[in-house]
């Protein structure tokens, strides 16, 4: 099956003002309970941001390029800007909304609190920070931090030192949770799955079959709610699906691999950067190093559209909770080395009207 080829013209997406100066790590729109739509960013230049995203299909229908012209003028207001003591690896949010977490290089978490527009350190760890994710059970909540120095710890945010210190297999990748699972991503293309039920207990490790490294991670969730499956891209432009409960296991077809017309050229493999599921549709998106986003079905990994090549490489995305946005960041990745760097092209975070593209 082919897919379709989204083109761009017929697509209503904007620019945000203000982008960091580097690639962007992560991108985390704000969560569902609040009124108004939030986006924060994570680069390596050491920056978090966060806007404020409008939605404009509100709009009187007008031709194409009319609309594309006044989205890209005023749907974003950036409304904040900290940097910390090395590139933040990665960003989320509290569950009210009013705290934006962020994983650095230097060894630690912060946590910008925007009421007070200040910054505090909540966690620490012995290497770089990769990851950080808030868990919002019944009965508990904490932050979840992997890192390079083969920990995962979580934080009662109401103490100094950590609750829980798990040894991973090898270095952090990545991580999702998704009540009541928690996923972590290592060198060595594992998986270490936690249960959270009653606090975090590490469950099992998952082994990758690909050949390429472990590169990003989502839960698959059926209904939204229950996580059924683990979707892991890699370096080598693939990406599956891992069931929780069988040994069922496939892969999305085609994704970020590209026909080649010499044999045994392996500049046709395109990095797989992110990946997230639609909170409505289901659907799984994928974003790459070349510079293409993909959709894919969960049930059985056909894609369904692709977008046209941004011209560089897409190094993170996600859905807004009402899925109608999808966030993504254009910037170098060096997943193709220094040769092919292009100084004069800038890193760029857009944001997409999605709602009927990533339709099953």
């Amino acid at each position: 099956l082919a897919a379709t080829i989204m083109a761009s013209s017929y697509v209503i997406e904007f620019q945000l003002d203000e982008p960091p100066s580097d690639a962007v790590s992560s991108l985390k729109f704000s969560p569902y309970e609040q009124k108004k739509c939030f986006l924060a960013a994570s680069s390596w230049d050491g920056s978090v941001h966060y806007w404020e995203v409008e939605s404009p299909e509100d709009e009187p229908e007008k031709e194409w390029s009319e609309m594309d012209m006044e989205v890209e003028n005023g749907t974003n207001i950036h409304r904040g800007m900290k940097r910390m003591g090395g590139p933040i690896m990665d960003v989320c949010w509290s569950q009210d909304g009013t705290k934006i977490f962020a994983a650095s290089c230097d060894h630690t978490v912060m946590v910008w609190d925007l009421a007070s527009d200040k910054i505090f350190q909540v966690a620490t760890h012995s290497g770089p920070v990769r990851t950080c994710d808030m868990i919002v059970c019944p009965n508990y909540s904490c932050l979840m931090t992997g890192s390079l120095d083969k920990t995962v710890k979580f934080w009662d945010l109401r103490a100094r030192e950590p609750s829980i210190t798990v040894g991973l297999p090898d270095i952090c990748y990545g991580a999702d949770v998704a009540y009541p699972k928690a996923a972590l991503i290592t060198a060595g293309k594992k998986t270490v799955l936690f249960s959270l039920n009653h606090g975090p207990i590490e469950e099992k490790t998952l082994i990758s079959s690909h050949s390429g490294q472990n590169r990003c991670v989502t839960f698959v969730k059926e209904g939204m709610d229950h996580p059924i499956a683990i979707a892991i891209g890699n370096t080598e432009g693939k990406a599956n699906i891992q069931y929780l409960a069988t040994k069922k296991e496939f892969d999305l077809f085609g994704c970020h691999i590209h026909n080649s017309t010499q044999q045994h050229n392996t500049n046709d493999k395109y990095s797989v950067n992110d990946i997230t599921q639609h909170p409505i549709h289901s659907t799984l998106a994928t974003v790459g190093s070349d510079g293409i986003i993909g959709y894919f079905s969960t049930e059985d990994g056909i894609e369904i559209k692709r977008c046209e090549s941004k011209g560089q490489a897409i190094t993170a995305c996600d859905f807004s909770s009402d899925g109608k946005l999808l966030a993504y960041a254009m910037g170098y990745d060096w997943s193709k080395s220094h040769e092919t760097y292009d100084s004069s092209k800038m890193p760029q975070i857009c944001v997409r009207l999605c709602a009927e593209e990533a339709q099953n």
